[in-house]
């Protein structure tokens, strides 16, 4: 039987375990209308365009369209809530 101790890294575990659980939570958290995955979604979509800044030269047309989708979803998590919009118009009321 082969020693697969060696290959295994828990530092390596635990970075994929952060950026695999980071995504799920902060969806769950989206889907949940709480303001905190708002704000995390942005912030990660916002670290997502600057990563993928540099390799433009190099893959144009694949850079610009993650930094597109991105754009999309910075513009949503920074948009007005439609429950807010509402309660702002039955106000003007």
């Amino acid at each position: 039987m082969a020693d697969t101790s060696a290959r295994y890294r828990y530092p390596e575990a635990g970075r994929v375990a952060v950026v695999g659980v980071t995504p799920v939570v902060v969806g769950a958290g989206l889907f949940a209308g709480v303001t905190w995955a708002r704000i995390a979604g942005v912030l990660v979509a916002a670290l997502a365009i600057t990563v993928n800044l540099p390799p433009i030269p190099y893959s144009l047309l694949w850079s610009m369209t993650l930094i597109a989708r991105y754009g999309l979803v910075v513009r949503g998590g920074c948009g007005v809530r439609r429950e807010s919009l509402y309660q702002w118009l039955r106000g003007l009321s």
